[in-house]
């Protein structure tokens, strides 16, 4: 026999109290997602109001060593500050945009190898663009073969230079693990004659340091204005690298020294004079990028000689046991006049610099055979003068600058 279901019935006081909780989280639901809701419509634009603080945004000129690959995207941004640390702490610093570069680590050591290399006689190699019996026409803003940038003499039986020669010359970067000019990157680099293998440098002649520029200030054609853009100069006067004032002197941390070089002449009045006059800085734009470049890839870029610098031996700063020679942006007529560009003659090196589009810089650094004489180099002292000699390289912009504004940095007493 079947069994019937019975109905029961929920005592009146029960049915009364779950009705009402029943109601209660209906509410509740249709309260949350109203309130989820504006959470999310009030915030497509909030806002901090009335909060004491500055801001240090500011308009700078900022600098890097170029990484190993060669790519401006590998260069990193952030703080960069190699004054402590080590080897790898300063190569990381030197790759990242910032106001210093620095070549020698904390400890003294030679981070890329360029205690190994003594400046020689050479040429560049000029691209030549054409070329008769008697003679050969140059375009002095070309290399002739990038891989081959320098030309070494070769002498005959006699000690004569016969003939400028490029048949075995290279271009590499220091190894850390070889110790030797063994390597394919970017960053310092040094020219010279290649080993039999071909697969490092025998002798190191000249180097070239390859450096990234960016500039923060000004506008681009995206912002809704036309472009603008500033030169970047070579700055021979000391300034500060970080802040503008007059109480630029204040704090000597940050305070730089401009482009000079100097040697240690160990208190001997010898006279380096021939050997000052033959020293070059010619700078070379896009010589430090690899050739998968970020405008497209597999893309090359030929390099543009843009100008060469020159010790300015009317100026010379003598001491007790060092000399100091400023340097200067130069340029030479047809009849082989130099000019010094400074005061209103600023030392430019590149015209154009945009805002936020990073520049790629290459600063060789080489010994002008043709201004350059046996007997300029004879001299001992001489010799141990150059290799304890020191390069140092400050730049600049035509651009007004903003950069932040900080009391207690300028003031030399920053934490």
């Amino acid at each position: 026999m079947a069994k019937s279901k019975k109905k029961v019935s929920m005592p009146a006081g029960i049915r009364n109290k779950l009705m009402a909780a029943t109601c209660m989280l209906l509410v509740s639901c249709i309260m949350m997602i109203s309130s989820t809701y504006a959470w999310f419509t009030l915030s497509t634009a909030p806002e901090v109001k009335n909060i004491s603080t500055t801001v240090a945004g500011n308009g700078s000129l900022e600098i890097a060593l170029m990484p190993e690959d060669g790519l401006l995207g590998s260069i990193s941004s952030g703080f960069s500050s190699s004054a402590n640390g080590g080897t790898v702490e300063l190569i990381t610093a030197n790759n990242t945009w910032g106001n210093v570069i620095t070549m020698t680590a904390a400890d003294g050591t030679d981070v890329y190898g360029l205690k190994n290399v003594t400046l020689n006689p050479v040429s560049l190699n000029y691209k030549v663009t054409s070329e008769t019996e008697d003679a050969k026409v140059y375009d002095y803003t070309k290399l002739e073969d990038t891989t081959k940038p320098l030309a070494i003499p070769v002498f005959g039986y006699d000690g004569r230079v016969e003939k400028l020669d490029t048949e075995n010359i290279g271009i590499l970067a220091y190894s850390d693990e070889s110790k030797k000019f063994s390597s394919t990157g970017y960053g310092v680099r040094a020219i010279g004659e290649l080993s039999a293998a071909g697969s490092e440098l025998d002798n190191a002649y000249a180097y070239a340091i390859d450096l990234a520029f960016r500039l923060n200030t000004g506008t681009t054609a995206s912002d809704g204005e036309t472009a603008t853009s500033g030169k970047l100069l070579l700055q021979t006067e000391g300034i500060q690298r970080i802040y503008n004032g007059e109480t630029a002197s204040t704090n000597t941390e940050t305070l730089g020294q401009g482009s000079y070089m100097s040697f240690n002449t160990q208190g001997s009045s010898i006279d380096m004079t021939s050997l000052m006059q033959a020293i070059r800085v010619t700078f070379i734009q896009n010589y430090g990028l690899s050739d998968t470049v970020e405008e497209g890839e597999g893309e090359s870029i030929e390099p543009v000689i843009l100008g060469t610098a020159r010790l300015d031996i009317e100026e010379i700063q003598k001491g007790a046991t060092e000399i100091k020679v400023p340097l200067y942006m130069t340029s030479v007529d047809e009849d082989g006049k130099v000019t010094y560009l400074k005061e209103e003659n600023k030392g430019v090196i590149l015209n154009s610099l945009q805002k936020n589009t990073a520049a790629q810089v290459t600063a060789v650094v080489w010994l002008d055979g043709t201004m350059i004489k046996n007997s300029s180099v004879l001299a001992t002292k001489i010799n141990d003068a150059l290799m304890q000699s020191t390069l140092n390289l400050q730049f600049s912009t035509d651009v007004t600058l903003k950069p932040a504004q900080n009391n207690a940095l300028i003031e030399g007493n920053a934490q």
